[in-house]
């Protein structure tokens, strides 16, 4: 099964305002699924939001602004994204996952991979595998509350993995996944791929079908 993880959503309402419903207003990880859907139709393909994202009417109770702002990656919420997934399993009856996650959610494809022993690929698309190398880049607040994809790098070193950076991303720089592929020390396993004229949200989708193609070939060690 190939499994998207949503970005982080619409997070802040401003630079210093939290928004009070994250639920994102374009869900790339969603169209980033609907492309690879339409691409390949017997495969099993499945999509997850975010934390707290997507809440009924009047809100949940338990979903605390916290789980979409310092503890975006928390211990909790990564463990709950981990419980969502081991149903998709169980209800598709798959094998092996894939996982691929937009900006925040290639940070929670990082750590759920870290802790499965069923996944056989990771896709980042201008994936956050360092928050906190990137809040400070851009002089924001640190998530206190967070787990940090960089720590655990070294533990899928040998998970085939893509890493796609936008040419034009001034949200997530290259760096990023540069200093994470080095942290890991998986040099086999671990492909960065630029793509240029994208930026962090724009371009992908339109050219999602194109990378795709090179997806199984690329996603391997050695």
């Amino acid at each position: 099964m190939t499994l998207y993880l949503e970005g982080d959503g619409r997070a802040w309402a401003s630079r210093y305002r939290l928004s009070s419903d994250p639920t994102p207003v374009n869900p790339l990880a969603l169209r980033l699924a609907a492309v690879d859907v339409d691409l390949n139709k017997q495969q099993s393909v499945a999509w997850l939001g975010r934390a707290c994202q997507y809440q009924p009417v009047g809100g949940d109770p338990a979903c605390e602004s916290r789980y979409w702002s310092s503890h975006r990656f928390s211990e909790k919420v990564v463990a709950s994204m981990n419980e969502a997934v081991d149903q998709l399993m169980k209800e598709s009856g798959a094998k092996q996952l894939r996982l691929v996650g937009f900006s925040g959610g290639g940070a929670v494809a990082v750590l759920l991979a870290a802790r499965r022993s069923d996944v056989v690929g990771v896709v980042t698309v201008a994936g956050n595998l360092d928050h906190d190398w990137v809040n400070r880049h851009h002089g924001v607040t640190l998530l206190s509350g967070s787990l940090n994809p960089l720590v655990v790098a070294g533990q899928i070193r040998k998970v085939p993995q893509i890493h796609f950076v936008g040419g034009k991303d001034e949200v997530v720089p290259d760096e990023v996944v540069t200093r994470f592929i080095a942290m890991g020390k998986a040099d086999l396993c671990a492909h960065k791929i630029l793509v240029r004229n994208v930026a962090h949200i724009k371009g992908w989708v339109e050219q999602w079908g194109r990378l795709l193609q090179g997806v199984d070939t690329e996603l391997s060690c050695g």
